[in-house]
């Protein structure tokens, strides 16, 4: 390497903790998080490999020297050639792993290097167009043990490697596997610093404590860039069944972060521009929408979707989640075209289980759909149940075999994987559709006060809710209660009572529980309801 003349004035050297994220063409470079992206396919690099990524990328001139970059990337150390060539060589691997490579870098002999990005309009017709979704990186740290007897630790090492392999069977989110984050066990780094050593979003540390036969397990989930935490739960067990107890803590943590991060990563997206969303944060905002019933949130989520399908064709979970609000189209009758409706979301069930025939959270949209769009209920309880062998660990999975048992007039079966829906996620907004949906498993096991105190505990209500809370009122003797919500089924637009009775109380004995309680909510001499006259 040449010497340094006495006048030249060195550049500062690349710090990535401080580096902003740059955007060059189509090409995203995240220093901080040593992540580059490109038409939606997101790439982490070595640390060094990322310095000289940055210093190629914001050189003051268009071609930076060999020296320059030992100066910025090595602080100016005495380092091989080599050291600077194979930096080099797997940038250039890095680029060509893409269809349309979205960056060249070139050797201008004599002088230095060059980094030249593809220009906006030079990719292939079909990967212009896509904005895939980002998928976040999460990191299960080493847990630490606590136990006086430093030979637990075989303990905490197996929890983490039960955690790793749950949460590898989700597509939310994608997870670094338990040897990676060996390369900081023992070192004293912070949050920030250990995400930038695995170049993840999140990381999900813990503690394993045990004193006798009683074993206490607590995680943490940490916003890496910002080293907040967003989650932490506890988990205590005096069995002292070591198997039971791994197995137990990984599928509850793997079960409450599929919807936390689901949740967090809706608030992130509701903060940014709408020019700025990937098909992801389209898709967010259309299940957000959905949590509210009635037409034009169903119809405008349905829009959403378009986009985000717009966006990325083969988003799986877009088409799934679609698939379930033209179900809902369907079932209220919200459309002039219904059978246009019907059509599309089974075309795009197709299309949902070609793209991801894997995925059990694309498995468990399309089984929820298919039952009310072909009426094919033995179609959607075999998808429901290939969505749990799938992955058993999704409260989700286990929220939509419940809500389809309970359509197949099921409701023993359907409590029951509701009830492992809540035990995975108690506490996220989607959680209030499984007991929304419990509520109604338990009205039909005669288990009213149970179910009252289950639909005070949420305030989802599709149309159907109002219709059995009606009839739970008319079962308690709550008559004025009763016709409020008989009144609000009537306002929902949610098309004809008897249509209700036909598709979720398809047993003659729940259908006549049902009908019962309507029955008793509006005698007393009250006018019978229109609704509940063409029900009969």
């Amino acid at each position: 390497m040449d010497k340094l003349s006495y006048d030249y004035i060195p550049p500062s050297r690349v710090d990535l903790a401080r580096e902003a994220d740059l955007n060059l063409g189509r090409f995203c470079i995240r220093p901080s998080r040593r992540q580059v992206e490109a038409d939606g396919e997101v790439q982490v690099v070595q640390r060094r490999v990322m310095q000289v990524l940055v210093a190629l990328a914001t050189s003051s001139s268009e071609v930076i020297s060999r020296r320059e970059l030992v100066v910025r990337c090595w602080g100016g150390l005495s380092v091989s050639d080599d050291a600077v060539d194979r930096c080099i060589g797997q940038l250039r691997r890095l680029a060509s792993g893409w269809t349309d490579p979205p960056f060249k870098i070139l050797t201008i002999p004599g002088v230095g290097y060059r980094l030249e990005p593809a220009a906006v309009g030079a990719t292939s017709a079909s990967s212009s167009s896509v904005r895939r979704a980002y998928r976040p990186r999460m990191a299960v740290l080493p847990f630490t043990t606590l136990s006086p007897d430093p030979a637990q630790g075989y303990l905490a090492e197996g929890i983490v490697e039960e955690i790793v392999t749950s949460l590898s069977l989700f597509t939310t989110f994608e997870v670094v596997s338990a040897g990676a984050g060996i390369i900081v066990e023992g070192r004293n780094l912070t949050p920030r610093e250990a995400a930038r050593e695995l170049g993840v979003d999140y990381l999900l540390d813990g503690s394993v404590r045990r004193d006798g036969e009683r074993i206490r397990v607590t995680v943490h989930l940490i916003d890496a860039p910002t080293g907040t935490e967003l989650w932490a739960d506890r988990v205590e067990d005096a069995g002292g069944d070591v198997f039971a107890i791994q197995d137990g803590v990984a599928e509850r943590v793997a079960g409450a972060l599929e919807a936390m991060v689901e949740d967090i990563r809706l608030a992130a997206a509701s903060r940014r521009p709408p020019a700025d969303h990937d098909s992801y944060d389209v898709l967010l905002r259309a299940m957000d929408l959905f949590r509210f019933p009635g037409k034009a949130p169903m119809l405008e989520s349905i829009e959403l979707l378009e986009r985000a399908i717009a966006l990325d064709p083969q988003f799986a979970v877009a088409l799934g989640h679609s698939v379930v609000c033209h179900r809902q189209v369907v079932d209220h009758e919200w459309s002039d075209d219904i059978e246009m409706f019907r059509r599309r979301g089974l075309a795009y069930a197709q299309r949902a289980l070609a793209a991801a025939p894997r995925d059990a959270r694309v498995v468990a949209h399309v089984a929820a759909g298919v039952s009310g769009l072909d009426d094919r209920l033995d179609r959607g309880l075999a998808l429901a149940q290939e969505a749990i062998s799938l992955n058993p660990a999704s409260a989700f999975v286990w929220l939509i075999s419940g809500s389809v048992r309970l359509r197949a007039g099921e409701p023993e079966l359907a409590a029951a994987h509701l009830e492992r829906s809540l035990r995975l996620d108690p506490i996220s907004n989607r959680s209030g559709f499984a007991r929304m949906y419990l509520a109604s498993a338990r009205f039909q096991q005669r288990r009213f006060e149970e179910a009252l105190a289950l639909f005070r505990t949420t305030t989802h209500r599709l149309p159907l809710s109002h219709a059995i809370l009606a009839s739970l009122h008319g079962h308690l003797g709550e008559l004025e209660a009763a016709r409020r919500e008989l009144a609000n089924f009537e306002r929902s637009e949610a098309g004809p009572l008897e249509k209700y009775v036909r598709t979720w109380f398809p047993e003659a004995r729940y259908r006549r529980l049902f009908l019962d309680g309507l029955s008793r909510a509006e005698g007393q001499g009250s006018p019978q309801s229109p609704a509940l006259g063409r029900a009969r």
